[in-house]
């Protein structure tokens, strides 16, 4: 048996505290027929938009948890916040690790539920989650290949055959917009940073994927 601990995402709790931050920041807006005449014009969009991200910022540690993973040849076992739940692999359908922004494992179980555990880098640590995910494909794998089991793993978004082109046109508009704008003597407008800020990311992302690949290969 091998135990793992790791920091994950508390899904539930981040929509839940997203759709309170938007429904403030609407009743804000629209109390803001009342709220100019009372506090003026900036007074009321400071309210509109600070109270919103007040209410975000103050629960954001919230929506970090911290939980166990024990893997077994034939199960695996997880300790969450507020939960156990003990899956057996002969029970699922497909399983799928996707890492972007830290990493997410999405099991399809073959009574039709599923099952999806993530480690976002935006809320927490994903590092050790990760680790646990790979070790969580090599034993399944393993179980695969000694029961003969119909298991099957879904390809990650970087690993799909649209992926590689995706990122080329995507690049090639990026450095054509900028060689443009350059030629025209114009300064790079700041969506073109926002657009690099996007890009470089799943490039990092799509070439660890291959290296991951090849290293299995092996």
């Amino acid at each position: 048996m091998r135990d793992f601990t790791f920091e994950y995402t508390d899904t539930k709790f981040t929509l839940k505290l997203l759709g309170l931050s938007f429904l403030s920041f609407v009743v804000l807006l629209i109390a803001m027929v009342v709220t100019v005449d009372l506090i003026g014009i900036i007074g009321s969009l400071i309210l509109a938009f600070g109270v919103p991200l007040l209410i975000f910022f103050l629960n954001k540690k919230k929506i970090k948890k911290l939980g166990t993973g024990n893997i077994l040849d034939s199960y695996a076992e997880f300790k969450l916040a507020d939960s156990t739940q003990k899956i057996e692999f002969g029970q699922i359908k497909t399983y799928q690790v996707e890492r972007y922004n830290g990493t997410a494992l999405v099991l399809k179980l073959k009574d039709g539920k599923d099952f999806k555990l993530q480690a976002n880098t935006n809320f927490c640590n994903a590092d050790q989650f990760d680790t646990f995910c790979q070790e969580f494909e090599k034993t399944i794998q393993q179980f695969k290949m000694t029961n003969n089991v119909e298991l099957t793993r879904k390809k990650s978004m970087f690993e799909q055959a649209w992926m590689l082109p995706f990122l080329i046109i995507l690049t090639v508009g990026l450095v054509g917009g900028i060689i443009f704008a350059i030629s025209k003597g114009k300064n790079i407008p700041p969506t073109f940073y926002t657009s690099a800020a996007v890009v470089i990311p799943l490039w990092i992302g799509y070439f660890n994927a291959r290296k991951r690949k090849q290293e299995q290969g092996n």
